[in-house]
């Protein structure tokens, strides 16, 4: 996702960051799946493809530690923008087989299928191909 000059601001009990909403990935890929939404199968497949390279894993993946589990609410959070990528890519998936380039998602499907099996949407997608 690259570096952005974003700062943050101590705050008792905690910090807040300040910045540009577009210098946060999470605000960019909400914004880029929402314009998706609203356009032909092409262009949708050129903005969700931008934005499942935004996504370097699941939410707060990189974080050390066992403060985040305890933590209820971020983890709750998170959960929810993992479950926002995982349809992300079912999404752009679904765009890329619309547009007729099967072959350009079969890897991306077999992959999402293998770490969540339970996924009817991306293994129906994925049978499609």
């Amino acid at each position: 996702m690259g570096t952005w000059p974003l700062s943050a601001c101590l705050r008792c009990p905690g910090h807040r960051r300040a910045g540009d909403k577009e210098q946060i990935g999470l605000h960019r890929f909400r914004r880029l799946v929402d314009l998706a939404q609203h356009v032909g199968a092409v262009r949708a497949s050129e903005l969700l493809g931008e934005e499942v390279e935004l996504w370097h894993g699941p939410p707060l993946s990189g974080l050390a530690g066992q403060w985040l589990p305890s933590t209820a609410g971020a983890y709750m959070e998170a959960c929810m923008e993992e479950e926002e990528r995982l349809s992300a890519l079912e999404e752009h998936a679904a765009a890329v087989l619309e547009v007729g380039r099967a072959r350009d998602t079969i890897r991306e499907l077999t992959s999402l299928v293998i770490e969540h099996p339970l996924r009817e949407r991306a293994a129906s997608l994925l049978m499609t191909c």
